[in-house]
């Protein structure tokens, strides 16, 4: 991406988590120079995804850069970019590591060339600690950062 690049945010299903993505997201552009053009739901739905990129593709001329937030949100947003003949000008990043889009990664995709892989099983560590914070009396950590590999 361009020093100074432009970008759209497609947020997923409005929750606590979504929350923590997009403030991680602003946290790390932070001195950057990359402008957020605007932020919009897509509910991480392919659907909404479409309708939310096509609303961006009208309304801002130059996009380096989307983040869909998820594979599904994205690949409705690579259907939009596509549709509007504007592939070659920008880059989009998902997210979870969809097969499809792992394929498209290794095609090499002039789209999508990066995916951020974190896995179904996300739920067992959160459900072991809410069990020992129950079964024991030792103190459980506030906070616990599990790895998000990327594909590339």
């Amino acid at each position: 991406m361009p020093e100074g690049g432009r970008v759209v945010v497609m947020r997923g299903i409005p929750t606590a988590i979504d929350n923590i993505r997009i403030e991680a997201f602003q946290a790390a552009l932070e001195g950057s120079g990359i402008e957020i053009l605007d932020m919009r739901h897509a509910n991480w739905n392919p659907d909404k995804g479409f309708e939310v990129m096509q609303d961006y593709l009208t309304r801002f001329p130059e996009i380096d850069g989307v983040w869909a937030g998820d594979d599904d949100a994205a690949l409705g947003a690579k259907a939009a970019i596509e549709q509007s003949g504007r592939q070659d000008k920008m880059v989009l990043l998902g997210g979870s590591g969809m097969n499809r889009v792992i394929k498209m990664i290794m095609n090499v995709d002039p789209l999508i060339d990066a995916d951020i892989f974190y896995p179904p099983t996300l739920i067992i560590p959160a459900i072991e600690l809410a069990a020992m914070r129950f079964a024991t009396p030792a103190p459980v950590a506030k906070q616990y950062v599990l790895d998000s590999p990327p594909i590339t």
